[in-house]
């Protein structure tokens, strides 16, 4: 057992003798917390030419790798390589012929590459080592050695399209290894976690994961085993108070295997390490999520709490550069004119909505957990959580190579930096494709340094330029790139900091409140059920879809293939868990998929005319309430693909049927678990909340064609 997880036990068991020992506690509802982070960041992965610099690895145009094994490195690169001397050869002989002593001479080479040789290493009489790392591939010595192997040890990266075993793509080359605040903590993979219970015993955990996507079939064991694990420190904390969420980042190892499925699906030994139980003592993605709940859970301290909501820039006008929040905006009902906007009309900012009809959740909310100190003070902070609505890809195709946690990891450094303890970003209201797929979405731009850069006044070349209302105005980013994802972050994360630091309202026993329930869906996009069919072997008996007739119920995966295939009359249903928390003044729901913003706000009845000849397509979208009416906090926000991702939430009406590919509206169809999915997980909310009438779901379809 590794060294540090046999300290974790011992925490652990130290935690639970604490409390048990700490009776009685103040008689006041105080709530405990605590919070932890697990670094998922793969590592087990060798470089390629990326000759062509389009951010995949694409064999059909003559790219290479570097079969150096995980280490990236040949043998000559590895530590001790030179021996004691220091130097490649013999010291002070020109081993190579080459006219200079103790040099890597990398001349060209007919079959090797430069970065592949170092002549002088290895002559003989010098003291340099073989094989420095004993990484080298042995057909019998080391047989799962990976230099020299021959074969591109690589993963592709989740998100966009799927990953090909040849010709193209995404195959990872760099960790964007950025840390802003200096505390330590880069820029990749990771498990956050925060902890609390109170005085009664009520007791939450939410966890969120920096992956594209990950579902029940991996979130529901996890969940188990905390509650087990907490169990052992003396907490009750019941699997249905658990939740765990994806922030949809798109520069991820793919967790859910659809975007490796070409190349043959879940690295396994990435997901479950050594063994398919889930142990602190294994390395696997699970177990790691598994260690980051437990240390939250060890480390929980009195607390007080208190929450926000900030509202960023929303959109300009183009004329006097006035900058103006979205309920101020004069925008257009749909994305093809809000990009050109004529005069009377704002250009909009930091948040985009691809599908129409146009509905965005500008909000940004923050929960900061502060130690309770002995005096009564605010201590230090324990851990903040952030939720905001955008897709984390704006690293973009350009940078596809790059593991990331794209935008959260810059918005989570920014909080940490400024305001202490862990972050933990939670996805908000992704769906409809909210985000910055496409380079029309500009950001206020942010310097390396992490500074607001502003525009200069042409009046006075000394000064930033200020709107009317005296707000700087900023230069912006457009294009997808570092540049963009860092700004994007760090804007985000200073507006959560200045909405909670103007908020005086710490909270000392505040209200918290775990609701839970479960939703059936049909998987009826043959599409999904193809790749769910793939999936049956990763499902434990207690979270297995079921079918409908229950004959139908196939034995092997081609065979479920077949039932998905013909539908009719055997259909495929998965049982998934919903949740509403409530924390303080804070309350938000959960949604296993990408529910888009108009389920939570609400929408207004509106049409929108597409004139794309020879088609010319109109919808009539019709007005749907939103659930935030019956949600009671001040502060209210949805935790996207929460326990588990099934796709795009799309309301019935707005539905376009699959394969009407041509239709401007259609996308989210192809990723939908199908037309019902989100009338029937909004009902089901709508539900938990107290209204059993089933306001979701309209009886005809919005588009048509005339």
């Amino acid at each position: 057992m590794p060294p540090s997880v046999q300290c974790l036990l011992a925490a652990l068991a130290s935690a639970t003798a604490v409390l048990a020992a700490s009776s009685p506690r103040p008689s006041a509802s105080l709530i405990y917390v605590g919070a932890s982070r697990v670094d998922l960041t793969r590592t087990d992965w060798e470089a390629y030419d990326d000759a062509n610099g389009n951010g995949h690895f694409d064999r059909l145009a003559g790219e290479t790798w570097f079969d150096t094994g995980h280490d990236r490195l040949y043998d000559f690169e590895e530590e001790g390589a030179f021996g004691v001397d220091g130097a490649p050869g013999r010291v002070g002989v020109d081993d190579d012929q080459n006219g200079s002593t103790d040099d890597c001479d990398r001349s060209p080479h007919p079959i090797m590459r430069p970065r592949e040789r170092c002549k002088e290493y290895g002559a003989p009489g010098s003291d340099d080592m073989d094989d420095p790392a004993r990484d080298n591939w042995h057909w019998l010595l080391r047989p799962f050695a990976n230099e020299g192997n021959l074969h591109f040890d690589n993963f592709g990266l989740a998100g966009f399209g799927p990953n090909w075993p040849v010709g193209y793509f995404r195959a990872v080359n760099e960790i964007n290894d950025d840390d802003i605040n200096g505390d330590g903590i880069n820029d990749g993979i990771w498990a956050r976690s925060i902890a609390i219970e109170n005085e009664q015993g009520i007791a939450t955990l939410i966890m969120s994961v920096d992956f594209a996507a990950m579902m029940h079939d991996f979130i529901n064991p996890v969940k188990r085993r905390i509650s087990e694990h907490a169990v052992d420190l003396g907490i009750d904390l019941p699997y249905e108070n658990i939740v765990i969420s994806s922030t949809h980042n798109h520069n991820s190892p793919d967790a859910l295997g659809l975007w490796d499925l070409p190349r043959g699906g879940l690295d396994q030994r990435y997901i479950h390490g050594a063994g398919q139980r889930i142990d602190l003592d294994d390395t696997g993605v699970l177990d790691r999520m598994l260690l980051s709940a437990v240390e939250a859970l060890a480390g929980m301290k009195p607390s007080l709490v208190r929450s926000a909501q900030g509202r960023p820039i929303a959109c300009y006008d183009p004329e006097t550069n006035l900058l103006l929040r979205d309920e101020d905006c004069v925008l257009y009902n749909n994305y093809g004119q809000n990009i050109n906007p004529e005069p009377g009309y704002h250009r909009f900012v930091v948040q985009n909505d691809l599908r129409e009809p146009w509905v965005r959740n500008m909000a940004i909310t923050v929960l900061q957990f502060a130690e309770l100190a002995p005096n009564g003070e605010v201590g230090e902070t324990i851990a903040t959580l952030v939720n905001f609505a955008n897709h984390p890809e704006v690293l973009g195709s350009a940078e596809g190579n790059i593991q990331s946690s794209d935008y959260p990891h810059y918005v989570r450094e920014r909080l940490e930096g400024a305001l202490g303890g862990i972050s933990v970003f939670v996805s908000g209201t992704v769906g409809n494709q909210i985000g910055y797929l496409h380079s029309s979405t500009p950001v206020p731009l942010y310097d390396a340094a992490g500074n607001l850069v502003c525009q200069i006044d042409p009046e006075n070349p000394q000064d930033c330029l200020y709107d009317a209302n005296g707000r700087i105005v900023p230069e912006w980013t457009w294009s997808e790139s570092r540049e963009k994802v860092r700004s994007l972050g760090l804007y985000i994360g200073d507006v959560a900091i200045e909405a909670i630091e103007a908020s005086s309202s710490w909270l000392e026993s505040p209200p918290l409140e775990i609701l839970h329930d479960t939703v059936e869906i049909e998987l009826e996009n043959p599409f999904l059920g193809f790749f769910g069919c793939t999936k049956l072997d990763d499902f434990r008996e207690s979270d297995e879809p079921y079918w409908i007739p229950g004959w139908c119920e196939p034995l092997t995966v081609p065979g479920c293939i077949a039932r998905v295939a013909a539908h009719d009359p055997c259909a495929i249903y998965f049982t998934l868990d919903l949740n509403i928390v409530r924390i303080g003044d804070a309350q938000f729901i959960t949604s296993p998929g990408e529910m888009p913003p108009e389920y939570l706000l609400g929408r207004d009845a509106t049409t929108v005319s597409y004139r794309n000849p020879p088609r010319n397509d109109i919808c009539d979208f019709p007005a749907m309430p939103g659930l935030i009416d019956l949600m009671e906090a001040p502060h209210r926000f949805v935790a996207n693909m929460g326990n588990s991702e099934a796709g795009y939430l799309v309301p019935y009406a707005d539905y376009v049927p699959l394969g009407d590919m041509s239709h401007p509206n259609y996308y989210e169809e192809e990723v939908s678990s199908g037309p019902h999915f989100g009338d029937d997980v909004a009902n089901a909310l709508a539900a938990l909340l107290g209204d059993y009438s089933r306001p979701y779901g309209a009886e005809e379809r919005a588009c048509f064609t005339e």
